[in-house]
């Protein structure tokens, strides 16, 4: 995870076997999140979310979004937009080594007088790799 001063600092450790899904929350506005492989930034993805599944995890939520289906046996992570407001943006089959992080940039959505203003908080930064363990 990162703080608002670009430093890393440790979270806690989750171990997930079918897929992690970022999105908009409660929020009214489109999510706009940077994706970064091995920290070199992939895209910026302007949708609902994003869904990072694991090959037995691509059969669910992933599927749904527009996912493709991968072998169980199969080696890496699938990144699935949910709902792209671009549609050059398709789902993304990765490297099983590639370790994967899911950052909100420091820009808010612009307030419009007369609604509400947006909610802002600090989110913590999915950091996203696999496991050397085999099941």
């Amino acid at each position: 995870m990162f703080t608002h001063h670009g430093v890393r600092i440790t979270t806690e450790t989750f171990q997930v076997l079918n897929e992690l899904v970022v999105d908009r929350g409660p929020s009214a506005y489109m999510s706009q999140l940077e994706l970064f492989g091995d920290e070199r930034h992939l895209t910026t993805v302007q949708a609902d979310g994003l869904v990072v599944s694991t090959p037995t995890g691509s059969t669910a939520y992933s599927l749904s979004a527009g996912g493709s289906i991968v072998h169980p046996k199969s080696l890496g992570l699938l990144v699935t937009p949910i709902c792209p407001h671009n549609i050059f943006f398709r789902p993304m089959l990765l490297p099983d080594s590639m370790e994967l992080e899911v950052r909100v940039p420091p820009t808010l959505p612009q307030h419009r007088p007369g609604s509400a203003p947006p909610i802002s908080w600090v989110l913590p930064t999915p950091i996203i790799n696999t496991s050397m363990w085999v099941l």
